[in-house]
């Protein structure tokens, strides 16, 4: 079965039947939430023990060139990261564009649908709930998300 085939049957038996198709490797499930729309992206990473390790990922979150704030988001995703009980917090990017991004890695020939749903909903309401402590920190703010 191929990548896209895999996800679009995995997505429609969680009840997302939306499955955007970037390329043979990348797709996207949109979501409609209360922080906006946000996409999940899914794609092949690489291998473990022969197997296709899937990234589940959410929209990439630039680093603030303010040391500071760079700083303070660095420990804030540190600690989050040890109350993940699925996921992490990350750093994608080369050092001309770094970026935060919350994801989920999950193996493809293991996974069951159940899984599936857990790692999207994992990126999803990870993502979310940053946006919404954002909001909240910048509410008054001209600062727009």
């Amino acid at each position: 079965m191929s990548f896209v085939s895999f996800i679009k049957e995995n997505a429609e038996k969680a009840g997302w039947p939306s499955v955007k198709v970037l390329s043979d490797s990348c797709v996207t499930l949109p979501f409609d939430t209360d922080e906006g729309d946000i996409n999940i992206f899914i794609r092949p990473c690489g291998k473990l023990f022969d197997k296709t390790v899937l990234e589940f990922s959410g929209p990439d979150i630039p680093v603030p060139s303010d040391v500071d704030l760079k700083l303070s988001m660095l420990e804030a995703f540190m600690k989050r990261n040890g109350d993940l009980l699925q996921g992490h917090w990350a750093i994608e990017g080369g050092e001309d564009d770094p970026k935060f991004s919350v994801m989920v890695t999950q193996i493809a020939e293991t996974m069951d649908p159940l899984e599936f749903k857990s790692a999207v909903n994992t990126v999803l309401k990870e993502h979310e709930r940053f946006l919404a402590i954002l909001r909240k920190a910048t509410k008054g703010s001209n600062v727009d998300f």
